[in-house]
């Protein structure tokens, strides 16, 4: 990800993408505020499809994780007294959110813009990942290196928002959100052919195998 102003890059900050089949989307909006200590709102496909499973092999790890389980009537349901082994994915009747702290999904802040595809850029606490040749690990948003430093960069131009007073609060464990004096547009882009800092052509994989599409439309076109 590369940060500009005024048409100069100023920051280049390593991604984790969506896997395969749980791509990220493109498209373009704008950032509107940052969240501090953020829950995380498990998304439904999630809740059924990955932490279930896991809550039903060791349903002590809902609570280790900071998970809270909430019914349709928005009361929170202590976790020893469900069922885990009789649920189903296709019927699980609640919600889960994950609580503030070192194990959050989200990390320490999130950066949004809302958008259709409930997308936006987040810390993580899987921060060995970034080592990695090829990124494509999340569930469709997209995991930010540093993203404190990001969230300085970002809040520049809005009055009382330093780094010290971001660490400062980050420090409190309390969700807070943070509006942007002026939104950001932001982009999310896919390609597989790029010019580098040094001017050399790159090619880079086709994670969403999207290059066959392409090039046969240019082939069509073309007769």
């Amino acid at each position: 990800m590369a940060a500009y102003n005024e048409g100069l890059r100023e920051r280049t900050h390593l991604i984790i993408v969506g896997k395969q089949f749980r791509r990220t989307p493109v498209f373009s909006d704008e950032i509107e505020y940052i969240v501090l200590n953020p829950w995380w709102e498990t998304p439904k496909s999630i809740a059924r499809k990955d932490k279930l499973p896991l809550f039903q092999r060791d349903p002590g790890v809902v609570e280790k994780l900071g998970f809270q389980v909430i019914d349709s009537a928005g009361r929170i349901v202590p976790p020893a007294s469900i069922e885990w082994a009789s649920l189903q994915p296709a019927t699980f009747p609640y919600k889960i959110r994950q609580a503030p702290g070192p194990l959050n999904a989200l990390g320490k802040l999130k950066i949004m813009f809302p958008n259709k595809h409930s997308v936006y850029l987040h810390d993580t606490p899987s921060r060995g990942l970034f080592a990695e040749r090829q990124r494509a690990f999340s569930s469709g948003c997209l995991r930010t290196q540093d993203p404190e430093d990001l969230a300085t960069w970002l809040l520049e131009e809005t009055p009382g928002w330093d780094k010290a007073r971001l660490d400062e609060m980050i420090a409190t464990g309390k969700t807070t959100r943070v509006n942007l004096k002026s939104p950001v547009p932001i982009h999310i882009l896919y390609f597989t052919v790029v010019i580098d800092s040094y001017g050399t052509l790159r090619y880079l994989d086709d994670i969403y195998l999207r290059d066959e599409n392409v090039l046969r439309g240019l082939k069509e076109a073309a007769s």
